[in-house]
């Protein structure tokens, strides 16, 4: 898992500022959905 958190944020450096806001903002409302739902 540490691995894979590693390899996500080192390739996630290199994806224009729009991506990551969407890959942010899906990550953020399912964990919304998951945890407050």
């Amino acid at each position: 898992m540490p691995n894979a958190a590693m390899f996500f944020q080192k390739n996630h450096l290199s994806l224009p500022k729009y991506v990551k806001n969407r890959i942010w903002n899906w990550i953020f409302n399912n964990l919304l959905l998951k945890y407050a739902g």
